[in-house]
C-alpha cells in the first residue's frame, strides 16, 4: 500500500500526514481475501493498532502486508497477518479464521 501526500492526513489537528489505521486493517483483510477467494470464507477478523504510519509527504510511504497460516483446525485455518513500515509492525494481533475449500 503505498500513500502520497496529504490524501492521508486526515484531522486538521495533525502536524504531519498520517495514514489511516482503518485503511491498514481493510488492506489486511485483503490479504486474506484475495488467499482465501471469497469473502464471504473469512469467519472472524481481529487486529490491534500499534503505531501510527508518518507519512513524508515528498516521498511518500509504503506498508508492506503479508499473511501466514498459523494453524489449521478441520476445515477452518487461522492465518496471522503482518503489516509493516520502515521495518516497524504498525499492527499487532491481526488474525483471521478462513474456511477452507
Amino acid at each position: 500500500l503505498m500513500y502520497r501526500s496529504l490524501l492521508v492526513q486526515t484531522c486538521v489537528y495533525f502536524l504531519f500526514p498520517l495514514a489511516v489505521g482503518l485503511a491498514h486493517s481493510l488492506v489486511a483483510l485483503r490479504v486474506v481475501t484475495d488467499w482465501a477467494g471469497d469473502p464471504a470464507r473469512v469467519l472472524s477478523y481481529s487486529v490491534r493498532f500499534t503505531r501510527p504510519v508518518v507519512v513524508d509527504e515528498a516521498e511518500g510511504g509504503t506498508v508492506d502486508f503479508s499473511g501466514t497460516v498459523t494453524a489449521v483446525d478441520g476445515d477452518v485455518a487461522t492465518v496471522s497477518i503482518d503489516a509493516i513500515h520502515n521495518g516497524a509492525k504498525v499492527l499487532g494481533s491481526a488474525t483471521a479464521e478462513v474456511r477452507l475449500g
